[in-house]
């Protein structure tokens, strides 16, 4: 699920887009330990599942012609939800960071 808003004012001077999103990825690989005679493997299966959800908002002015101000904000909540027992509810280290800023 995602949605937003794209809003252009002041004459194309201020533009602003906002969105937020819930998804849910299936199929993520995962490490697994097997026992097979006597011996521990370590294996990686494709039956985890991550869930992310986030917001991300832009702006950008043109206060001036040729002068543009560009700012922006995410924050991003990932989460094991099928993995190893150790990481369940856990941010996987693939996730990137939570909150990012740019300007």
């Amino acid at each position: 699920m995602e949605g937003g808003v794209k809003l252009d004012l002041f004459s194309h001077k201020l533009s602003f887009t906002a969105c937020y999103y819930e998804i849910t990825v299936d199929n993520v690989t995962r490490p697994e330990s097997v026992e097979k005679n006597g011996t521990s493997y370590n294996i990686t299966v494709q039956d985890g599942s991550q869930v992310s959800k986030g917001i991300e908002v832009d702006a950008v002015a043109n206060p001036l012609p040729g002068l543009n101000i560009v700012a922006g904000y995410s924050y991003n909540d990932t989460r094991n939800k099928k993995s190893d027992p150790n990481v369940v509810d856990r941010r996987p280290n693939s996730a990137g960071l939570r909150n990012l800023a740019n300007g």
